[in-house]
């Protein structure tokens, strides 16, 4: 079993469990924040909070929050664990919750749970209370559901739903459809069907 933490507010461990080997060490980043892309402790982040793994490929995808971006790592096991680079797949010139195609959305410093699914990033923005999809394929960011700084408890269809504080989400990849979504305010774990 493998995968990735976070260690500090700049750096990204990974940690590989097998039944006769354990052993974990640092994957990227360095002992301060900033961006650079880059190899090793040459890249720079600043508080990655959570990282996905797209199936297909192995390429980790990871949210930088005070960068105000989303990083990628090009399948770090498969081409050997203790040297690999950190790209940039989408960064904005600040925090905020502007839809748009890459060269001018913005996504929040309190972007937080990440999912992979085809070519696009689903994350959560979560004081901003709405979930997210980057679309790698057309270069857009999408705002999927929940109201812009609206929090609330409310099931329905894009900006009809309401969420308080989405934290965690993941996708059902049997059906390529269901987004599980921890509604960490709500005190709920909660579906939301991304073909609505």
């Amino acid at each position: 079993y493998a995968g990735m933490v976070v260690g500090t507010a700049s750096e990204l461990y990974y940690f590989v469990l097998n039944f006769d080997k354990r052993h974990s060490g640092l994957l990227v980043g360095g002992s301060s924040s900033g961006f650079a892309d880059g190899d090793g402790a040459t890249a720079r982040l600043n508080q990655p909070s959570t990282c996905a793994v797209d199936p297909r490929n192995g390429t980790v995808y990871i949210m930088d929050q005070q960068n105000f971006a989303i990083r990628a790592l090009a399948n770090p096991h498969g081409t050997g664990v203790r040297r690999v680079s950190l790209s940039t797949v989408f960064k904005g010139s600040s925090s905020g919750l502007t839809d748009g195609d890459f060269a001018t959305a913005q996504i929040d410093s309190t972007s937080y749970g990440i999912t992979v699914l085809g070519n696009a990033v689903y994350f959560s923005s979560r004081d901003q209370h709405v979930l997210r999809v980057a679309d790698f394929t057309i270069m857009n960011i999408t705002t999927l559901a929940g109201i812009d700084g609206q929090s609330g408890f409310v099931n329905g269809l894009g900006n009809e739903s309401k969420f308080n504080k989405p934290h965690s989400i993941d996708v059902d990849r049997r059906d390529g459809d269901t987004m599980y979504v921890a509604d960490s305010s709500n005190h709920r774990v909660r579906t939301y069907a991304l073909s609505t």
